[in-house]
């Protein structure tokens, strides 16, 4: 417990590292596995978690495919996945717990416990409470069930699991199969002007008899047989109990048979469940798309109270003054961003103007040139961009001004070598949302450029580096051309597209593909429809 602790760097990237430490067997003894996690970054999609190691391994070579004993922590993807991993080894196979454990989303720190016992008792601890407990017996699907469905089991014929039936004693009423659907309207009165000689004979229009009821069915009563729904039966397990599996015709008589003979044959629980391999090696392997995770104050010991005072010790005594600082580090971000984009708005609005959008300053060319960069796309080239292994990023240049901007940069040297061979610079990087393979070069071109970096409102917490934060409906300048702010969820609940009406432009993300739509990983179809 020292001032160093670990950090991934940098993003997109699977990172591995373990070391050794004194072996520590957990026969006969209580194991604790304890460590601080922070994610200090939106980490998108990746692990949080650490393993304990058993028998040699070569360092050098840890890597996913490296068996461990016990693999703890949070696992997080996106909006649907916060899972607390918690993973045993048994007999050189991995079981999870079948519980449905969640971990912590936030940006602070957290510290995750693990007391497994000699008597397999568990318990799971974050933040120093109890968030779970139980046994290894009930919640590991390791050991085979005591019990099983008898598969050969059938419903009998004579079962009734019919709650109401029709009254056997119920008779349908005399006639009551003559009553007509329809009858005369007896209110209908043959019209003055009605000439039965040219008209033919008059007669009343039909009109739904009150009489009628429909087809007769006898009344509803409660079943007297009725016994519930069936239900397969269970049986004990003959994997368990040392009895093979028989037909259902013989299984009576050899259970009689075992137990007259092998009284003792009953299932028994493993007594060394709890116990795992020798630990040797404590260690981390994760895949983060973000990464900046903070791992700190790892522990393994056999004593629960003093693993309870460290939490003291450490994140107990720094987690108020970590929670003011955070919140008011964000005050002062937004408020940086909200100052950067009304100084954003304020200077397009003095750049329409200086070029002539008002109406009572502006002359003839001055109209014509607006006319132009509004309608005719010959002001505004793109050029496609190839990143990564499947992506582009778009480059737009305003040839009037000069003005040049780069829509959803995945990496930064493509679009810098771009730049390059055009002997240009970088004026905005517009993101469609935060994914990282749309926003993985923000960082380095804005460095690079002094580039203003753009995006939505809503995602203003997850794009690196955001100057300007749009808003749904917003109309946005590029270089006199107008571009309208269209939010489009569903992909990511931040989603936007960026719409050029003078050119007929629209850049979508990945809310539109050819012939498809991005998957849907924060939203649903109805969202997208809307």
């Amino acid at each position: 417990m020292t001032k160093a602790c670990i950090q991934t760097y940098p993003d997109a990237r699977h990172f591995a590292i373990s070391a050794k430490i004194p072996e520590f067997s957990n026969k006969n003894r209580t194991l604790v596995v304890q460590y601080s996690i922070k994610f200090e970054q939106d980490i998108e999609c990746g692990g949080g978690y650490i393993k304990l190691l058993s028998g040699y391994v070569n360092q050098k070579k840890f890597g996913g495919d490296t068996p461990y004993s016990l693999m703890f922590g949070p696992d997080i993807c996106g909006t649907q996945t916060k899972k607390l991993h918690l993973l045993l080894s048994y007999q050189g196979q991995n079981y999870p717990i079948k519980k449905d454990l969640q971990c912590e989303t936030d940006k602070l720190t957290h510290v995750y416990t693990f007391i497994l016992r000699p008597d397999a008792s568990y318990s799971i601890l974050v933040d120093n409470r109890e968030r779970e407990s139980g046994s290894m017996y009930t919640d590991w699907d390791i050991l085979p069930p005591r019990k099983i469905k008898d598969v050969h089991a059938k419903k009998p014929k004579d079962w009734e699991d019919r709650e109401y039936i029709d009254d056997p004693d119920a008779v349908k009423p005399e006639g009551y199969d003559s009553i007509p659907k329809d009858i005369p309207d007896p209110k209908a009165k043959k019209p003055d002007t009605w000439d039965d000689d040219e008209d033919g004979i008059w007669r009343p229009p039909k009109v739904p008899n009150p009489a009628y009821k429909g087809p007769w069915k006898p009344k509803r009563i409660k079943n007297p047989n009725y016994k519930g729904k069936w239900k397969i039966p269970w049986i004990d397990n003959p994997e368990t109990s040392g009895i093979p599996m028989l037909q259902h015709a013989d299984v009576l008589k050899f259970v009689i048979l075992c137990h007259r003979f092998f009284p003792s044959s009953e299932f028994e629980d493993d007594p060394d469940l709890y116990v795992l391999k020798p630990i040797k090696y404590v260690a981390i392997e994760v895949w983060q798309v973000k990464a900046g995770s903070v791992f700190d104050n790892i522990l393994i010991c056999d004593d629960p109270e003093y693993a309870k005072n460290v939490v003291e010790e450490t994140w107990a005594k720094n987690k108020e003054a970590e929670k003011e600082a955070f919140e008011e580090a964000e005050k002062e971000r937004k408020a940086r961003e909200d100052e950067e984009a009304q100084r954003a708005r304020e200077e397009g609005e003095r750049g329409r103007r200086g070029r002539g959008y008002d109406r009572h300053y502006r002359d003839k060319e001055r109209y014509r040139d607006r006319y132009r960069k509004r309608y005719h796309p010959d002001d505004l080239d793109d050029d496609h961009v190839p990143c990564l292994q499947d992506n582009y990023a778009y480059l737009l240049h305003d040839t009037d001004t000069g003005t040049v901007g780069v829509v959803d940069p995945s990496e930064a040297v493509p679009v810098i070598n771009a730049l390059e061979r055009k002997n240009q610079n970088l004026t905005y990087i517009l993101n469609t949302h935060h994914h990282y393979d749309h926003t993985g070069g923000n960082m380095e071109l804005k460095a690079r450029y002094g580039a203003k970096v753009i995006g939505s409102s809503k995602d203003r917490e997850r794009i690196p580096g955001i100057d300007i934060a749009l808003h749904d409906g917003e109309t946005w300048m590029f270089a006199g051309h107008q571009v309208l702010v269209m939010e489009t969820p569903g992909h990511t609940k931040g989603h936007i597209s960026y719409y050029f009406p003078g050119c007929g432009a629209i850049f979508t993300g990945d809310t539109l593909f050819s012939l498809s739509c991005g998957k849907l990983f924060e939203g649903n179809p109805e969202q997208v429809l809307s």
